[in-house]
C-alpha cells in the first residue's frame, strides 16, 4: 500500500506525530510519501523516518489574497502529479492549509482512501476556509477530530457520508517522564515560554501585549518564544514599541529535544491561540509537569 501524508513543511508537531505512523507503515511493508506544502521564508530540515520518500513544493510566501490563490495553484499542479506517478493509495491530511486543496485534487485523481484531521475550531477560521472546508468535506472517506470540542464546532457542515471519528491527540506519557527526570534544572529566573511558528493565529502578538503587566509585578520575568515564521519580524518590532525587548528571547526553531528541556524547565507554558482545538504541545507540556495557561476560544 502506497500512504501519503501532506501538511505544512513548517508543521513541525504534526511531523513527529506522523513519523510514528510511517515508521509503523513502513515496518510492514508499506510505502510512505511525505508531500510538504513549503510557504515559509525558514526551513528547518527536520529529519524523517528512514524510509519515507520526501516532497517539498515551494509555493510563494504569502503577502495578499492573490499570493493564497497563487500558492494553491502551485500546490494543487504539483499534488495531482505527485498522486499519479506514486499511484497513491491513501492520502491523509491536516489543516485547512493545504488540506482543502489535498482533499479535492485527491478526489479528482481519484485516490482510494482520503482521509482528513481536523485540528482547528470551524467557527474561528477565516471565512473563505470555513467555504472551501464545506466544499470538500464530503470528497473525504474518513474525517477524524482531534478533540470533542472540535467535532462539535464541525455541526454545520455534517458530511453526508463516510466515517466520522474523534481520535484525541495521543503522546508518550513515559518517554516525556523520563525526559523530564533527566533534563530538569530549576531555572534561575522565572520563565514562560509559548513555542510555535510565528502566525497571528498562534497568539504571540497577545501575549507579548500583555507582557509590560507581567514585568510590573515580576521584573525579573523573561518570556522565550521558540519558533519561526512570517511574523517574527513584526513580533520583534512589537517588543521595542512596548519596551519589552530586553525581557524576550527568540532562540529560532529548536530541536524537538530542547523544546521539551525548555518547556519542561519554565514556570508556565503559555498557549494564546484562539483557534486550535487541542495542540499536542499542550499535551506535551503537561505530561512535563509544566504549568499552563490557555485561552478559551468559542467553538462556534
Amino acid at each position: 500500500m502506497r500512504v501519503a501524508f501532506v501538511d505544512r513543511e513548517a508543521a513541525h508537531s504534526i511531523w513527529s506525530l506522523i513519523d510514528s505512523i510511517a515508521i509503523s507503515l513502513i515496518k510492514r511493508g508499506d510505502e510512505v510519501f511525505y508531500y510538504r506544502f513549503c510557504d515559509s521564508h525558514t526551513r528547518e530540515n527536520r529529519a524523517v523516518p528512514n524510509g519515507v520518500k520526501v516532497t517539498d513544493v515551494e509555493v510563494p510566501f504569502k503577502r495578499s489574497v492573490f499570493d493564497l490563490v497563487s500558492q494553491h495553484c502551485i500546490f494543487a499542479n504539483a499534488l495531482g502529479d505527485l498522486l499519479r506517478d506514486h499511484k497513491v493509495d491513501v492520502l491523509h491530511s491536516h489543516f485547512a492549509i493545504p488540506s482543502i486543496v489535498s482533499r479535492w485534487v485527491a478526489k479528482r485523481c481519484k485516490v482510494p482512501v482520503i482521509i482528513s484531521t481536523q485540528h482547528e475550531l470551524y467557527g474561528s477560521m477565516s471565512s473563505h476556509l470555513r467555504l472551501g472546508l464545506r466544499f470538500t468535506q464530503n470528497c473525504c472517506d474518513a474525517v477524524t477530530y482531534i478533540s470533542d470540542s472540535v467535532r462539535q464546532s464541525f455541526a454545520p457542515i455534517d458530511r453526508q457520508n463516510g466515517d466520522d471519528v474523534v481520535i484525541k491527540n495521543g503522546i508518550d506519557v513515559l518517554s516525556l517522564e523520563e525526559h523530564r527526570k533527566i533534563h530538569y534544572t530549576t531555572p534561575a529566573v522565572q520563565t514562560v515560554i509559548c513555542p510555535g511558528r510565528f502566525v497571528p493565529v498562534k497568539g504571540q502578538a497577545t501575549l507579548l501585549n500583555a507582557w509590560p503587566a507581567v514585568l510590573k509585578r515580576f521584573p525579573e520575568a523573561r518570556l522565550c518564544l521558540p519558533g519561526a515564521g512570517p511574523d517574527e519580524q513584526k513580533l520583534k518590532q512589537r517588543c521595542q514599541e512596548l519596551d519589552i525587548d530586553t525581557h524576550v528571547d527568540f532562540p529560532g526553531w529548536l530541536p524537538r529535544e530542547e523544546t521539551l528541556t525548555r518547556i519542561g524547565n519554565a514556570q508556565i507554558m503559555a498557549v494564546p491561540s484562539a483557534q486550535e482545538g487541542f495542540g499536542l504541545v499542550l499535551a506535551e507540556a503537561m505530561a512535563l509537569g509544566a504549568t499552563v495557561t490557555v485561552t478559551l476560544p468559542d467553538a462556534q
